[in-house]
């Protein structure tokens, strides 16, 4: 509140006694909004009992009044899936205290509402929501059978592997894909589809490969669609509080986001080698588990798939096709699972398409020199090749 004339002119903190001179003018203001807590606003309503323009002769009491308001936060999963209505409508999403919004779920073309999740339940697509508190609501959607042209299941597209997210300091990224690092119990929300990678907003699930600098032991993290209620699963862990990484293949949530969780303090980072979309894309044709290099000593592999190992630095190119594991020629895109056997510490492999610039990516980590092994979904490179590269000492 501020006071400007004959009554103590300033600004205070309300209840405030104001000596105000009998005949002089006084000048009354509020803030129309005042402080309040996330998702809550607090609206001037008019007085209670209006000011006169000149000061009374006798003691008074004026009294402004303010509404309280709670915003409405809406949001479908998947981006593609539909959209929610709000009745009435409000522009900025508050509401006073106590309204009654009526939601409705509208699925699009090959789509149908599954259910609500956050402040409001059910599987019916209306559904009606008092606002005695900031409200969260996410509508999502599944696909039908036959639905986005490409049937129930998604179909996939390999991109050159790329960095979405990097919380360290000094790795070029910033806002929610940089730093700072993430806390013990924090919650961090990665809008995929605004990355610098390209993936469109589109995006129906992404495969990532997720690794973790954890500055001490690490219980878990855990990865899930934006939106929708925090699973109890975890996407990797590290009780020895190494750096790890993990493949996930994560759906889009709300507005094509994925929610970061972590038990323990720990720096994240998050790389993508493709997504899944109901149009288009690649289908997956699976094929009996079939090694296709090792390149250690007597283990019945010559040339590119052979010894001898890579050394610190090295880097190998492997055609696929040429393996004698029956992938066809035309493949643009391969299922792996990489294990590496080093004699000592090494920084990091990476795995990309022979042809394209090594992308500043990670598939795997071993800091301690133990044998690791981690899946991965790599893009074919020129005559269906992909690149290796080991990073200190040797693997």
């Amino acid at each position: 509140m501020t006071s400007e004339g004959g009554c103590e002119a300033g600004t205070y903190t309300t209840p405030q006694a104001l000596l105000w001179a009998p005949g002089t003018i006084c000048a009354i203001a509020f803030a129309a909004e005042q402080p309040a807590p996330a998702g809550v606003r607090y609206v001037f309503d008019g007085w209670q009992n209006a000011p006169p323009t000149v000061g009374p002769a006798v003691p008074a009491t004026y009294r402004a009044t303010f509404r309280t308001q709670y915003r409405l936060v809406r949001s479908v999963s998947p981006l593609a899936g539909g959209s929610l209505h709000a009745t009435p409508a409000a522009a900025d999403g508050y509401y006073d205290a106590g309204a009654q919004v009526q939601l409705q779920a509208a699925a699009n073309s090959g789509y149908a509402f599954a259910g609500f999740t956050g402040d409001a339940a059910g599987t019916a697509p209306l559904v009606q929501v008092t606002m005695n508190g900031p409200r969260n609501v996410t509508a999502l959607f599944s696909l039908t059978p036959g639905g986005g042209g490409s049937g129930a299941a998604y179909r996939f597209v390999p991109v050159t592997p790329c960095r979405v997210a990097d919380t360290r300091p000094g790795q070029g990224t910033a806002g929610a894909f940089g730093p700072p690092s993430l806390g013990a119990g924090q919650t961090r929300r990665i809008p995929v589809p605004a990355s610098p990678c390209g993936i469109p907003a589109n995006a129906q699930a992404y495969s990532l490969n997720v690794t973790v600098v954890p500055v001490g032991p690490l219980s878990y993290l855990s990865i899930w669609p934006a939106g929708q209620p925090q699973p109890f699963v975890s996407t990797l862990n590290s009780f020895q509080g190494e750096v790890v990484a993990n493949a996930a293949i994560v759906p889009a949530g709300a507005n094509g986001a994925i929610d970061v969780f972590v038990t323990d303090a720990t720096d994240v980072i998050i790389d993508v080698n493709g997504y899944f979309t109901s149009t288009g894309g690649l289908q997956f044709y699976p094929v009996t588990p079939c090694r296709v290099a090792d390149t250690r000593s007597g283990e019945g592999k010559t040339g590119a798939f052979g010894p001898p190992r890579l050394g610190a630095g090295g880097r190998r190119d492997l055609p696929i096709p040429q393996s004698g594991c029956g992938v066809p020629a035309g493949a643009q895109a391969y299922s792996v699972n990489v294990t590496v056997v080093p004699p000592g510490p090494m920084a990091y492999l990476s795995l990309w398409p022979t042809g394209q610039n090594q992308p500043l990516v990670s598939t795997l980590n071993s800091f301690a020199g133990a044998i690791v092994a981690n899946a991965a979904i790599v893009p074919a490179g020129t005559g269906g090749a992909s690149a290796s590269l080991c990073r200190t000492p040797q693997m």
